[in-house]
């Protein structure tokens, strides 16, 4: 499984974009950056995406990205979320008022977008790809995603604070090849971590050692752009062997 890191962080700035990943060419996790991370050729590539929740950094560009491909794909382009977050889309986003609604652009029958609603803990196929989305802590209903393909299993947290969903569903399998975690705040912030479901260095390692599998990397992501520097220092002061930070263009082969 090749993934594309085309933004990790929480937050935009010069050097910050917000999280979006491409699992080869046809598979997004999040569309914090599918636009400002792709040609306008491979956004039509786009066939769906996984949408861990509904705040903006991690859906902002599927609004450009709509409107980048409409009149130009013969499907539409699935988005794959929650119910919660498929009404969060409807209300607040895609409402004509924030901007136009392209689940209904060029027409009801043939839309730029189509959106897909599962539930979590129950398994759905997207392309040659086995999903399971897990519930995990946050203000919004929020996604992590597991991702299995004939290689193994890639594990996205989406953004949540301290839980226990996931690392249970984790710890049954036995072909984890890498998990993505985020990690927001410094531990000088730990509050605002606490109240906004974020984790930071010192709970992501809390949440770590709650894993019984080991053997794959370990990949932190969603820093946010003013505390970023402070935040990587205590990452490194971890000495975890396993872990590694994201960073725009990074390309995993797992």
């Amino acid at each position: 499984m090749k993934i594309r890191v085309l933004g990790c962080h929480g937050g935009t700035s010069p050097d910050h974009r917000t999280t979006c990943f491409m699992l080869g060419e046809h598979l997004a996790v999040d569309a914090g950056a599918i636009c400002s991370g792709l040609s306008l050729d491979e956004q039509l590539n786009v066939d769906d995406i996984l949408l861990s929740h509904s705040h903006l950094d991690h859906i902002h560009e599927l609004a450009i990205l709509a409107d980048n491909v409409a009149n130009r794909r013969k499907s539409p382009v699935n988005v794959h979320c929650t119910q919660a977050t498929a009404d969060a889309l409807k209300k607040h986003f895609l409402n004509n008022v924030m901007w136009p609604d392209f689940t209904a652009i060029p027409s009801a029958s043939s839309p730029t977008l189509k959106v897909k609603v599962h539930p979590h803990g129950r398994k759905f196929q997207v392309q040659n790809f086995e999903v399971t989305a897990v519930p995990m802590k946050h203000p919004v209903e929020s996604t992590a995603y597991l991702i299995k393909d004939e290689g193994g299993t890639v594990v996205f947290s989406g953004d949540t604070g301290p839980s226990t969903a996931l690392w249970e569903q984790v710890n049954k399998l036995k072909d984890v090849r890498a998990l993505f975690i985020e990690c927001s705040f410094p531990n000088s912030l730990q509050k605002v971590a606490d109240v906004s479901g974020h984790l930071t260095p010192q709970t992501m390692s809390g949440e770590l050692k709650k894993l019984t599998v080991s053997g794959f990397p370990v990949v932190a992501y969603h820093l946010k752009p003013p505390t970023f520097s402070e935040t990587r220092k205590e990452l490194r002061a971890l000495k975890m062997r396993e872990l590694h930070l994201a960073r725009v263009g990074d390309i995993f082969e797992v």
